[in-house]
């Protein structure tokens, strides 16, 4: 299904049917794909965030990429970004860091929800209002994901005490791909092509708020 879907996308992409400025060079998007190594992130048995996060941010940069975009990673493997011992403030300083001191245009910070009642689910995104074009990507990608998934009618919300949306001072915005704690969408997001096809529509949002720049 991975590769039936991402010739399908590429064939659109080169028939023109994405109508998208020409690509800058200059854009440079950093990809963080939330937990990793000694933390796991939202968990239910066996099934971890951070497993999800880091495939969400591999089909992400496999479309910015090859539409001809830099990536930045804050990881790429199942690590963290602590300082040795483990401490879950280091690995979010330094995510934080990394960011800040890159070139970077925007980045991406990919989660998973999880709340105690089943009946919650869907995509949503989170901004801060820390930087002025904060909400305009928010809302490019809450709409493309509401579009293209046709699962969720959550909209883009702004949040306040979550670290790097409150820390970064790069634009940007942090995606809830689904709820852990849903059956249904639980099963989804397990499946390697509903995660590409999330990606695909994050990625048609970052388009569509590039076009704007």
């Amino acid at each position: 299904m991975k590769r039936v879907l991402t010739v399908i996308l590429f064939l659109v992409l080169a028939l023109g049917v994405i109508n998208t400025k020409a690509l800058k060079s200059d854009i440079v998007i950093f990809i963080d794909p939330g937990h990793g190594g000694y933390d796991g992130g939202a968990y239910i048995d066996s099934i971890k965030e951070k497993d999800i996060t880091l495939a969400l941010a591999s089909h992400l940069g496999f479309f910015l990429e090859n539409a001809g975009y830099k990536v930045l990673y804050t990881r790429n493997k199942d690590d963290d970004l602590s300082e040795s011992p483990y401490s879950k403030k280091s690995d979010i300083f330094n995510r934080v860091k990394l960011i800040n001191e890159s070139d970077c245009s925007f980045y991406i910070s990919l989660h998973v929800n999880m709340f105690t009642q089943e009946k919650y689910r869907g995509a949503q995104v989170f901004f801060s209002d820390r930087h002025p074009l904060n909400e305009s990507i928010a809302k490019d990608i809450q709409e493309s994901l509401i579009e293209g998934l046709q699962n969720t009618n959550r909209v883009c919300k702004k949040i306040d005490g979550i670290y790097i949306l409150d820390n970064v001072n790069k634009p940007g915005c942090l995606v809830e791909a689904g709820f852990l704690s849903n059956e249904i969408e639980r099963k989804l997001l397990l499946d390697d092509g509903y995660l590409n096809l999330v990606s695909y529509y994050i990625y048609f949002g970052i388009l569509n708020f590039i076009n704007r720049l």
